[in-house]
């Protein structure tokens, strides 16, 4: 029998338990876990829209990097994928620094990979759907 994921199991999964928080107040090394109105993934630094000076003398307002999916108990395929995308870009943010968090197309392999392995019949079906419909809009297809 399939297990039962959740968005939130999807993400201690990939991240490990003792990587991730759903307090706001989580300290350093943690990724912080919300809800939203969409899937994504912030770094941990202010955005740029928020610089209100010179960027090369502003220092950056640094805080825990942060996944938001749209609901922490969601069991759907696309929540599953979404889950999984986003704590990817955490893990690789993580385990390897520098800018490879940013590149989709390696996100969604490892997102993909994830679904395959842990998903079955028409969750998997409706996962993978998901990682193809964001290839697409990445043009990576």
């Amino acid at each position: 029998m399939e297990a039962r994921w959740t968005a939130i199991d999807v993400v201690r999964d990939i991240l490990g338990d003792a990587f991730v928080s759903l307090d706001e107040g989580c300290t350093p090394g943690r990724t912080l876990v919300k809800e939203g109105d969409f899937f994504e993934f912030n770094n941990g630094h202010e955005s740029l829209a928020a610089w209100d000076g010179d960027v090369y003398t502003r220092t950056f307002n640094c805080v825990a990097p942060s996944i938001m999916v749209d609901r922490l108990d969601a069991t759907s395929g696309r929540s599953i994928a979404g889950a999984a995308h986003e704590a990817y870009h955490a893990f690789l943010l993580r385990r390897f620094g520098g800018d490879i968090y940013r590149d989709e197309a390696h996100v969604n392999e490892l997102a993909a990979a994830w679904i395959r392995q842990n998903l079955g019949g028409f969750k998997q079906h409706a996962a993978r759907e998901m990682i193809l419909a964001s290839n697409l809009s990445y043009g990576l297809h």
